[in-house]
């Protein structure tokens, strides 16, 4: 058992929602480009978006968000492939995410890719809830994986022009993106500690059909320990929360167990295991509906 286990609130909240939530579901995802991305991820290779609910222009997605909100939805993710710069083609979508903070009780977290200032400024007035987004802490990743000639000053760039318009920024860190090889993730990490995040979410590889990465094997669960510990490291009084996109089965069961050990806030649909787990760390499990980026802790 690490010595780090146990929560530093005693808690952990387990959610019920997964990035490829159906679109009947309370918190889904929806795409504002379809199955359609100008890049070809190893890890997606766009098929990701085929699972997320298509709203192409801004009638569609005011419609989607009017109907969501009329049936008693909590919220979605509001995502999308990105262009051939990585970012996330939102702009003119962006009057109707104003329009939905005003008049409803949604919560939207956005998905935007890579941004420049200019960017940020303008997705800052439609007051979302929360941004998430992808730290690369080594250029050959993004090359190889994602296709783009960025390095991690081009993350952590974009990181600072959303938290500098006062958007709350949710760091996503994929342990092993790089063909199952970690790669990286601790400079993610110090790009999260130096921005002070008050809330971190690890995802883990999964090899999916299809995919340049169908035959990939996940991390394994030294490398996934190792990413943890120096999370706990780096990141002390962070929130830790273990996202949706992770290896289910036996593998996915040792990862739930490693995030209770290093001492995890928050976990996407867990296994039943991760509950009697819980219960001998002397952990209390609250059930929450929505997403694990929700609400973000303010300090």
């Amino acid at each position: 058992m690490s010595q780090g286990a146990g929560t530093k609130s005693g808690t952990l909240t387990v959610y019920d929602y997964c990035c490829n939530a159906l679109t009947r579901s309370s918190f889904p995802s929806v795409s504002v480009t379809g199955a359609g991305c100008s890049l070809d991820c190893a890890h997606c290779g766009r098929t990701f978006l085929r699972h997320m609910h298509a709203a192409t222009t801004p009638e569609s997605l005011s419609s989607f968000l009017d109907e969501l909100w009329a049936r008693g939805g909590a919220g979605c993710l509001v995502s999308g492939g990105c262009d051939r710069d990585g970012r996330v083609p939102l702009r003119p979508f962006l009057p109707v995410l104003a329009e939905a903070k005003r008049t409803t009780g949604l919560q939207l977290n956005v998905h935007c890719g890579l941004v420049n200032a200019e960017d940020a400024r303008i997705l800052a007035t439609t007051d979302v809830d929360v941004v998430s987004l992808d730290l690369i802490g080594d250029r050959s990743t993004a090359r190889e994986v994602y296709g783009l000639d960025r390095g991690p000053e081009d993350y952590l760039g974009s990181y600072r022009s959303l938290i500098s318009v006062g958007i709350p920024v949710v760091p996503h860190i994929t342990i092993g993106l790089h063909f199952g090889m970690v790669r990286g993730e601790r400079t993610a990490l110090e790009m999260a500690a130096s921005m002070d995040a008050p809330l971190v979410v690890f995802l883990v590889l999964l090899p999916t059909p299809g995919t340049r990465m169908a035959d990939v094997e996940p991390p394994s669960s030294e490398a996934v320990t190792e990413v943890f510990a120096s999370a706990r490291e780096l990141l002390p009084e962070t929130e830790l929360a273990l996202g949706c996109m992770r290896p289910r089965g036996p593998e996915g069961r040792v990862i739930e167990r490693l995030a209770l050990e290093h001492g995890f806030e928050r976990m996407a649909m867990p296994s039943l295991e991760v509950h009697s787990a819980a219960r001998r760390l002397g952990i209390e499990v609250i059930k929450a509906t929505g997403c694990c980026t929700l609400p973000v802790p303010h300090w």
